[in-house]
Order: C-alpha cells, then sequence, then structure tokens
C-alpha cells in the first residue's frame, strides 16, 4: 500500500495521520492507570467521556502531563529552512525534515512562502545556477547534490514531519506564534493538532499571546561574527584535564568500542561550549543534534565584512561574480546594522558560512562528533567538521583517557 494512504489531507499541504479520537483516547487510557494497578478500565470510552476527563483533569486541574501520551502526526511543506528551524529547535523535538538530497522537485520556479518578494531575485539566480549545476553532474541519486548544495536558494521550498506529544508541541507552537514571519507555519501545525487530538487540544492551547514577552533571545535576531576557527571547544569548567577528570567519585567503566556511548557518569564533568563555523546547509545537520541545544545561529564575515560561501566548496570562476554581488547588496541593505532578523538569511544560499553554537556535556559532544565524523554516507562537509571536533576533544582529553575509551583520532 502506498505511504499517502495514511497521510490524510486536511487542507492544501497540510497532511496528518489519523483515526477518529484515537490520540485523545490514548492519552485519556494511560491517565487512567495511575488510579489502578490491574487495568481494569473502561476500554468503550466515548468522545464526549473522553471530552469530560480533558476537560476535569488537564484543563481545570491543571495535569497537563497527560497530554504526553497523545501524539499528533503532522506534515507541511513549502514554506523554508528558517521556519522548519523553528520548528525543530526544541530538545523534545521529535520529526524530520525533507533533506537537501531531495530538494530537487522543491525548488523548481517557486521560492518557500514564508520568505518576502523582495528576495526573489536572489531564488532566481541561484534556483538557476543550482538547476546548471545539475545538468553538469555525472553520478546519480540524491547524494550528487551534496556538492553542490551550496548553491541552494535561501529560500527554497521544504517541508517537516512533526510527531511530537502534545504537551511540548502545543506549548511550543504558542510561542512560534509571536513570530511575525511564521504565523501560517504554525496555523498549520496547529491545525493538525487539533484535528488529531481535538480534547487534549482544547485542554492545552491558549493563544500566543500567552508566550509573547517569553521569546528565546536566540530567535530574536541574529550578530554578524568575523571568522575565527572552524571548530573549537571550550569546556566550562574552566579547563579540562586528566587531574580532573580523575576526579569522578568512582571509576567509571570503559568504553569497549567506539560504537557503544561513553558513560553518562560523565556527564559529572560539566558542560561544553562548542563553535562551529559552516554552511547554513551544514549546520541545518548539526542543529538536528536535540542533545546539544540550544543552538545559537550567527552570521559569518570575512574580512571585507561581506557573507561568503564555505570553502569547503568549489564554487566555479563562471559564478563567482554573480554570487559576490549577492553579497555585496545584502552587506549594502544592512550597513551599519550589529544584527539582523532571523528570515534575512533567506536571501542568502545554503553555502553561506554561519556561526553555530552549542552546548553539551561529553558523552552527548561525543556521540555527535562520532556520529557526523563516521556515519554512512554523511556529507563531506560536516564529516570534515567533525573529524576537526574530534581531534580537538583528543587533544583536550588527553591519549590515556581516549585510548581506554576507545575515542579514535581520525586519520590526518
Amino acid at each position: 500500500m502506498k505511504s499517502n494512504n495514511f497521510w490524510k489531507e486536511i487542507e492544501k499541504d497540510l497532511f496528518i495521520i489519523y483515526s477518529e479520537d484515537l490520540e485523545d483516547f490514548r492519552a485519556v487510557l494511560g491517565a487512567k492507570t495511575s488510579r489502578t494497578a490491574h487495568l481494569e478500565l473502561k476500554s468503550d470510552l466515548s468522545p464526549e467521556l473522553i471530552k469530560e476527563f480533558a476537560d476535569k483533569n488537564i484543563f481545570n486541574y491543571g495535569h497537563a502531563s497527560i497530554a504526553e501520551m497523545s501524539f499528533p502526526s503532522i506534515f507541511s511543506r513549502n514554506f523554508g529552512w528558517i521556519s522548519s528551524w523553528f520548528l525543530a529547535d526544541n530538545p523534545l523535538f521529535v520529526g524530520q525534515e525533507v533533506s537537501t538530497r531531495a530538494v530537487n522537485p522543491l525548488i523548481k520556479s517557486l521560492p518557500c512562502f514564508d520568505s518576502r518578494e523582495e528576495d526573489r531575485d536572489s531564488f532566481n539566480l541561484f534556483s538557476m545556477i543550482f538547476s546548471e549545476l545539475i545538468s553538469k553532474l555525472e553520478e546519480k541519486g540524491g547524494y550528487r547534490y551534496d556538492s553542490i548544495r551550496w548553491s541552494i536558494p535561501g529560500n527554497f521550498r521544504t517541508g517537516t514531519t512533526v510527531m511530537m506529544n502534545s504537551r511540548v508541541l502545543l506549548r511550543h507552537l504558542m510561542m512560534l506564534e509571536n513570530i511575525i514571519e511564521m504565523k501560517e507555519v504554525v496555523r498549520r501545525y496547529l491545525l493538525g493538532a487539533q484535528i488529531c487530538s481535538p480534547a487534549i487540544f482544547r485542554s492545552i492551547y491558549k493563544e500566543g499571546k500567552y508566550f509573547e514577552n517569553n521569546l528565546p533571545a536566540r530567535w530574536k535576531s541574529l550578530s554578524f561574527i568575523r571568522e575565527e576557527k572552524e571548530f573549537r571547544i571550550e569546556p566550562i569548567n574552566n579547563g579540562l584535564n586528566l587531574e580532573l577528570l580523575s576526579q569522578i567519585e568512582r571509576r567509571v567503566g570503559s568504553r569497549k568500542n567506539s560504537r557503544s556511548y561513553l558513560d553518562d557518569e560523565y556527564a559529572n564533568l560539566g558542560l561544553f561550549k562548542v563553535h562551529i563555523e559552516c554552511s547554513i546547509a551544514a549546520a541545518r545537520d548539526f542543529h538536528r543534534h536535540r542533545a546539544m541545544m540550544p543552538w545559537i545561529l550567527n552570521l559569518l564575515i570575512d574580512r571585507e565584512g561581506l557573507p561568503f560561501i564555505s570553502r569547503h566548496y568549489n564554487v566555479e570562476d563562471s559564478y563567482t561574480s554573480a554570487v559576490k554581488n549577492t553579497f555585496l547588496k545584502f552587506s549594502e541593505k544592512h550597513a551599519n546594522k550589529n544584527s539582523i532578523n532571523f528570515f534575512d538569511l533567506y536571501s542568502l544560499p545554503l553555502g553561506t558560512m554561519v556561526s553555530l553554537v552549542g552546548f553539551g556535556t561529553l558523552p552527548k559532544l561525543l556521540y555527535m562528533l562520532e556520529l557526523r565524523s563516521k556515519a554512512l554516507g554523511a556529507n563531506f562537509e560536516y564529516r570534515k567538521i567533525a573529524e576537526t571536533g574530534l581531534k580537538e576533544l583528543y587533544h583536550l582529553l588527553g591519549e590515556r583517557f581516549c585510548r581506554e575509551n576507545n575515542i579514535v583520532l581520525p586519520p590526518i
């Protein structure tokens, strides 16, 4: 059976996985186990009884954890990577974004609907360059786009599936409602959540103004940052060394191989602040590591004060003039500013260099670097950056610790 037989289109470009009353029923049935040890429950709960239970226990009593047992499954498309970034910018996010390896059908002739008309010229330029570069590629399949994804227009159309619990999803959307450019995107996901789980939705959702003064600072603007170093790690605990490693109260078991997890007790060493300088395309890949959130994004500029394309990509000479002209126009538009709106990035291609800062404990950081450096089919840009990160971490932790825990130095 085709997968689209399971998706219900509730309006253009908005789909849900739907079975009537299932998500409300799941939440209420799960909640009722808190009052019995033997599952002696009525399983024929009617929609009316489900609504009554949700109103009484969530809306009135405030037992919002019940909503965590409802899981709306929603897919929408044709908005841009920035709105998708915000949708996924939660450590409890569960879902998938349309990959750049599937982007060609989504470019065509239309930019994403959440971009501005003034960015249309940039879209036309880079979609033309991307199409021309595709015609020169000999290899087949989605992987062939990796080497040319620098030229994908910033305002290309993508899509995102969310399969999150209602409590987290609705509260996240209630915050995102306060981002003007995301009004339509958020409306779609709210509608999907409401249809999937109407009783839970009615009990949890409050108008977005509820969070209007509560937006995270990282969502409000981006700063201009001068390029420094591709990858660097700063231990928050003022200098990690072997002496500090030995201060863990009891001996932690060594990791047997690099395919297993580092013992969670190493989280006791505190946070690491990670600085990554990469393209927007690679930043989206690193951003998916929820355990390293919050990720803070800023725009890199070179010595001339201009944005630039990641040096991991080979930009053909025939395109360099047009690309630099795009960056010049961007810089002139934002001259004398210390920061810009997140959505201004839609006028720049995905190869544009950005600064990404994240925070994580040693086990989470190591997991991210090993995965991104060794995963089958890894994109060459984030793989090389992750290899650089592993070398920095190896130097920071010391040879003995790395040897005992099978942290392998990447080949030179």
